[in-house]
């Protein structure tokens, strides 16, 4: 990409596409690029959208700040990647049919892997030499109901100071719930889909960085947008970019422990729950049925704050039908 090898001077503010492959036909793989350089030297906040292909209001929160925001305006500079996956884009797919790879877990990628490995590759390779903070959005599935949150996970060897800075940017964001401090097996190394995840590379090489889940995929959600977009103008304050105060929530809840919650019978669903409900251990929160009868009754094994929940009624043992979290304390 090599982004201030071109002609983005201070003061200015460019958009261009990035080549970074070709399809078999010869035609060419765009990555967009947004870049808001400000009049003033100051810190480089980089976002990342469209990790996966059919994840989708974070780009448009995205979009919109890049279009509100003028040079003038700020100490610093903003870059915006917000198609990082475009064949899984165009398809509005979660993973690219060319490899089938996860971008999310391929970070840092390989000069000579496959075009999803490509891809991280370079896309790292200029984040490293350019940013000071980095921000991925993501949705949940299409199949899932939550409201906005994001994720701040620990990364076994990465410097305190850059853990404890992540953790701060993830709450200045603003949000009620904030998934930070998962805990993973006693070996403390993160699990191999974490491992290659852009913001655990960007932790380990020194780098600020956290999860925004904006809503549901597959969708523009306009409420979840907005949302968003408040985050990121929350972020720009709290690095410096622009001055003022941040909104902020009056409480704001960090949950440390969480996990997929999945049925063991097939049929159709019944979620008796929403996002942001508290459930005692024991109540039952959702219901499996076939045509003619319940086959199935899930309750919870301990108290339980519901993030979020199946909106697909269509069930197969195994599936998700929820996040719960399982601690969570408040922060005022």
């Amino acid at each position: 990409m090599e982004i201030f090898q071109t002609s983005i001077q201070a003061g200015q503010k460019v958009h261009q596409k990035i080549l970074v492959g070709e399809l078999a036909n010869g035609s060419p793989i765009y990555l967009p690029l947004m870049v808001v350089r400000g009049n003033r030297p100051g810190p480089v906040l980089w976002m990342c959208g469209a990790v996966h292909g059919n994840e989708l209001n974070g780009l448009f929160a995205m979009r919109n700040v890049y279009l509100e925001t003028r040079p003038e305006e700020i100490n610093g500079s903003l870059i915006f990647t917000p198609i990082l996956n475009p064949i899984a884009f165009v398809e509005q797919k979660r993973v690219c049919f060319l490899d089938l790879l996860n971008l999310d877990e391929q970070f840092p990628g390989k000069a000579e892997g496959s075009i999803t490995e490509r891809i991280a590759f370079q896309v790292f390779l200029e984040i490293q030499k350019t940013a000071n903070a980095v921000i991925s959005f993501h949705t949940e599935a299409p199949t899932q109901n939550s409201f906005v949150y994001t994720v701040c996970r620990p990364v076994p060897g990465a410097k305190p100071e850059i853990m404890q800075k992540s953790s701060q940017m993830a709450l200045s964001f603003g949000l009620k719930i904030n998934r930070q401090g998962d805990k993973y097996p006693k070996n403390q190394e993160l699990p191999i889909v974490l491992a290659g995840e852009i913001n655990s590379i960007c932790i380990k090489h020194g780098i600020p960085a956290f999860t925004v889940e904006v809503g549901t995929g597959g969708r523009c959600e306009t409420a979840n947008v907005a949302v968003a977009q408040k985050g990121i103008y929350n972020i720009m304050l709290f690095l410096g970019l622009i001055e003022g105060q941040p909104e902020m929530p009056e409480e704001q809840i960090v949950i440390p422990h969480w996990k997929f919650l999945r049925n063991n019978r097939g049929g159709l669903i019944e979620m008796l729950v929403e996002p942001g409900d508290m459930v005692p251990k024991g109540k039952i929160y959702a219901r499996v049925m076939n045509m003619w009868e319940v086959v199935e009754e899930l309750k919870a094994e301990e108290d339980m704050y519901v993030i979020s929940v199946r909106t697909n009624p269509a069930v197969s043992s195994g599936d998700r039908v929820a996040i719960g979290g399982f601690e969570w304390y408040s922060v005022k």
